[in-house]
């Protein structure tokens, strides 16, 4: 069975791209649980992801992606160059969605993707501005990539996936409010009103669609938006706490490492990883 999923429901938002030469010393990442979705590309063989105790060996010229939300640690055996590219995907919201893209993603790297990996990490390494060219050609291969890869699924798990995007059109006026307003106050009832539900019906249709009450999801979201402000910013630590929502940096400081793995201070200095 085919299940149809509201048009424009999943779309992808480019946060970082680079291609730079990592190396053993520097390029290395323990138990970090990411708010994005990572994309890696390297010319040889020699780096290792672990995700849930499970290690894989990267192999050369294949397209790899690391979902956002994983938890995962990653090495390098040697010098090496390594395209990555962070962006997120919006329309896949919560614990729900993180069950269905929990493993590492591979990604055959094939024509006329690779070539456009080449052309992209070319100008890069050049120091071109990431301009409406090179956005357009990033968003092009991944589109085409997780296309590839949601066409490999089994019918029921793409089913699965068609269910949990339907599941969340009705909390969609909420979601799009949190996003919108990080900074504020949230209740329950005023996210429940937005979309014509009870508080207590709203609850339960939240903790049913994302796997999260709307206070959790709030605070992973709220979390997310300041990795990408340290990771794109300049700003104190404490702006960017007041600018999430979270108010003092001491409570940001421990919400910000449980939900993602290290404080916002080292989670800025892997700022090219």
């Amino acid at each position: 069975m085919n299940i149809v999923t509201p048009l424009n429901s999943i779309q992808i938002q480019l946060i970082h791209a680079n291609c730079l030469l990592i190396t053993p010393d520097w390029w290395i990442m323990r138990d970090i649980q990411g708010p994005f979705w990572r994309f890696y590309m390297q010319w040889e063989a020699g780096v290792t992801v672990s995700i849930d105790g499970r290690a894989t060996a990267l192999e050369a010229e294949r397209f790899y992606i690391i979902p956002g939300g994983a938890r995962f640690s990653a090495r390098t055996d040697w010098p090496m160059q390594q395209l990555f590219i962070h962006f997120d995907v919006i329309g896949l919201y919560g614990l729900k969605m993180r069950e269905l893209f929990a493993d590492l993603i591979c990604l055959p790297a094939a024509f006329p993707l690779k070539e456009i990996a080449r052309e992209i990490s070319r100008r890069l390494q050049a120091g071109d501005p990431i301009d409406a060219l090179m956005q357009t050609q990033i968003h092009a291969m991944l589109y085409t990539g997780l296309a590839q890869y949601l066409a490999s699924l089994p019918q029921d798990r793409r089913d699965e996936l068609g269910r949990h995007t339907l599941a969340l059109a009705p909390l969609t006026p909420a979601l799009n409010y949190i996003d919108a307003h990080l900074t504020e106050p949230l209740s329950n009832s005023a996210l429940a009103e937005l979309c014509f539900m009870s508080e207590g019906h709203f609850i339960r249709r939240f903790r049913a669609g994302v796997g999260q009450t709307p206070v959790q999801y709030i605070l992973d979201r709220r979390a997310q938006q300041a990795a990408r402000l340290l990771r794109m910013t300049d700003w104190s630590i404490e702006r960017i706490a007041e600018e999430t929502g979270f108010g003092s940096r001491y409570y940001f400081h421990r919400v910000f490492s449980r939900l993602i793995g290290v404080a916002p201070s080292a989670y800025r200095r892997s700022s090219e990883r």
